[in-house]
């Protein structure tokens, strides 16, 4: 995917649901949502974590991009990343919308898509957090507490069972 700007509500909605988990929904874990492990970081704000993700999001542009500032960009910087110093900024805004986890999932897969094109990736600061979200994300799937998460002779035998029970009702 060739690089670009993500807007500003993608930033927030990412930002939100690493704090206050996603959406519930039918089928999914009803536990506390538990904070993705990189977040233990002393003083870690909304405003930090947005911060880490929108620079990673500029550096991923001027990777792609060997210009020397904004103006040889193709397109503008928009103006809500830039303050009078010319200095890209990110504030949180609170989006009103709580994302489901497979929406979270997918908008940080887009994330990480324009920005993992770096060998250092996995090893950065947004690399790690995004790896850490996505762990807790996956936790929180639908239906994820209910499926094996090792896979014995027993319980392999019981899933095929299930499936043949599906398949056959679906023939009749």
């Amino acid at each position: 995917m060739v690089p670009f700007m993500l807007p500003r509500e993608h930033f927030d909605l990412l930002v939100a649901v690493t704090f206050d988990g996603p959406r519930h929904e039918p089928g999914s874990h009803s536990s506390a949502w538990q904070r993705p492990s990189w977040l233990a970081r002393p003083n870690a704000s909304r405003d930090d974590i947005g911060w880490l993700l929108v620079r990673e999001n500029v550096a991923a542009l001027f990777r792609h991009y060997p210009l020397a500032d904004w103006s040889e960009m193709p397109g503008a910087a928009p103006a809500w990343i830039r303050n009078r110093s010319a200095k890209i900024v990110y504030e949180f805004n609170e989006p009103g919308y709580q994302l489901s986890a497979l929406e979270a999932i997918n908008a940080l897969e887009t994330f990480e898509t324009i920005v993992s094109d770096d060998p250092r990736y996995p090893t950065s600061h947004p690399g790690r957090f995004c790896a850490s979200l996505h762990r807790a994300l996956v936790r929180v799937l639908p239906g994820m507490h209910l499926a094996p998460s090792v896979w014995y002779r027993a319980s392999l035998a019981a899933a095929v069972a299930v499936a043949d029970e599906g398949a056959g009702a679906a023939a009749s």
